[in-house]
């Protein structure tokens, strides 16, 4: 139906239809607005919806977190009680006033999470696994060997980053050290603003308080627990002759990140830069990474429809066309040029990257 039903029984209201759907726009436009507002500076080409909501999201939950870590590690009992006179999820909310407080480098990394997050989400949706559908059963990552338990735990860390909690609900921050550090010194910065304002001025003790605090809770966080690390320790364990089909399997199964940590060790570059060529943040990157991985044109087309979504549209006839073509057309000499510009150091690589950008 396309009209919103009329209860004088005259029938379907077109009017009232299209103004509905002028509503709907409105609130995405706002929604969308909301988001972007707190990923300061976020090229929108690179940001879908989705990707802007899910980030934000993740912040948000990860910000709760922190915040509590704080929270209970205050041993000043005048400044605990200014903290918890703030109410839960404060810093989340306080965020939104002071986005300029989060690092490039944390937006980014949460850009990499929410893609994670929304391709893994999706797929667990699905019935049946992708590559099953008509098809015989072929050979699993569940099938292989996990000795060291690291592909269990992996699993286990992905499965938590599924869950959707309530916005005002703590996330685990299992995050690299420096995103971790960033986030949570953010936090502490929005608590010690917090006291100031409630008592007017400043105080020593204030700034110590928290100060203390978010380095002891800092302390306790170990990175070697989240996904990332897992999926590169996975890969380092990895036998080098069984990294490609162990890539192969993680990608027909949409698992990214075991896919990325296993191509970083192969082609000796840095996870992110794997996930970002993947995400075709580089110019090429994606057709240079699965042609590099020697990844066959089905399990290509797979990854091209499993991302399709983070690209902002849906991958129609004419998208996989052009995209198996490129692949097939992709030589050594292109892939090397895109694998070379990833590979140095992430500032050098990040600059290479804008100056090819800005020139394609």
């Amino acid at each position: 139906m396309n009209g919103v039903r009329d209860r004088s029984e005259k029938g379907w209201d077109v009017g009232n239809a299209r103004a509905s759907r002028r509503e709907r726009a409105v609130s995405r436009a706002r929604r969308h607005a909301e988001d972007a507002a707190l990923i300061v500076g976020a090229p929108s080409s690179r940001w879908t919806d989705a990707l802007l909501s899910e980030a934000r999201a993740q912040i948000g939950g990860c910000l709760n977190s922190v915040e509590l870590a704080i929270t209970l590690n205050i041993n000043i009992p005048a400044v605990s009680a200014l903290v918890e006179k703030l109410g839960t999820a404060y810093c989340r909310h306080a965020i939104e006033a002071e986005p300029q407080l989060l690092g490039k480098g944390l937006i980014e990394h949460f850009r990499l999470r929410a893609a994670l997050v929304l391709v893994a989400r999706n797929a667990r949706e699905r019935a049946v696994p992708p590559e099953m559908d008509g098809e015989a059963r072929g050979a699993m990552l569940a099938d292989e060997p996990d000795t060291d338990g690291l592909l269990a735990a992996l699993n286990l860390a992905e499965v938590r980053w599924l869950t959707q909690a309530a916005p005002d609900a703590p996330i685990r921050a299992d995050l690299p050290a420096d995103i971790y550090a960033d986030l949570i010194w953010t936090a502490a910065a929005l608590l010690v603003q917090a006291c100031e304002r409630q008592l007017g001025h400043l105080s020593r003790e204030i700034v110590e308080a928290i100060s203390d605090a978010t380095k002891r809770a800092a302390a306790r966080h170990d990175e070697a627990t989240g996904p990332f690390a897992l999926a590169d320790r996975f890969a380092r364990m990895a036998q080098p002759d069984e990294r490609r089909r162990l890539a192969l399997l993680a990608l027909r199964e949409r698992r990214l990140l075991l896919f990325a940590g296993l191509a970083a060790r192969e082609l000796n570059v840095t996870l992110a830069a794997i996930l970002a060529a993947l995400l075709d943040d580089v110019p090429g990157g994606r057709v240079a990474l699965l042609s590099a991985m020697g990844v066959d044109d089905l399990s290509a087309l797979r990854t091209l429809e499993a991302l399709a979504p983070l690209d902002g549209h849906v991958a129609d006839d004419e998208a996989i066309t052009h995209f198996i073509e490129a692949l097939r057309a992709q030589t050594a000499e292109q892939t090397e040029a895109v694998m070379a510009r990833i590979a140095g150091s992430p500032p050098l690589a990040e600059r290479l990257t804008l100056l090819e950008r800005a020139t394609t």
